[in-house]
This record gives structure tokens, C-alpha cells and sequence, in this order.
């Protein structure tokens, strides 16, 4: 089984976050738990489909999480 690290979202949502990611992105200086709440509002705001854009605001694109 995976190592996870679980960052409670504002609205009480518990998102899994691989434990190695999270110490990658907790080391480059991200705030794990504004980056969930701001994917979750751009998600909720655009009725459900997913925005790449809001992926790229939010600073977590494959280059950075790799």
C-alpha cells in the first residue's frame, strides 16, 4: 500500500496525496493545502470539468511535480 499524506480541504474534504509528492512540493515551497482549495474552487466554478488552466495558476503542472 501507498504512503499517503491526507491535507484536509476548507469544506472538510480529505484529499490523498501521495506521501513522496507532498514532501516534493512541501520542500519546493508550495502550500499544499491553497493549492487543493484553489483546484477545488476553479473545479466547482466550471461545473465540473476540469480546467488545465487553473491547474497551471495553481503552480502544480508536470514539470514542477516531477
Amino acid at each position: 500500500m501507498l504512503n499517503r499524506t491526507v491535507h484536509p480541504a476548507p469544506s472538510a474534504v480529505q484529499v490523498p496525496v501521495p506521501y513522496r509528492l507532498a514532501q516534493q512540493l512541501k520542500t519546493q515551497g508550495y502550500d499544499l493545502n491553497r493549492l487543493i482549495r484553489e483546484l477545488l474552487e476553479d473545479f466547482a466554478a466550471s461545473s465540473g470539468k476540469l480546467d488545465t488552466q487553473a491547474l497551471q495558476r495553481g503552480h502544480l503542472i508536470a514539470s514542477d511535480a516531477a
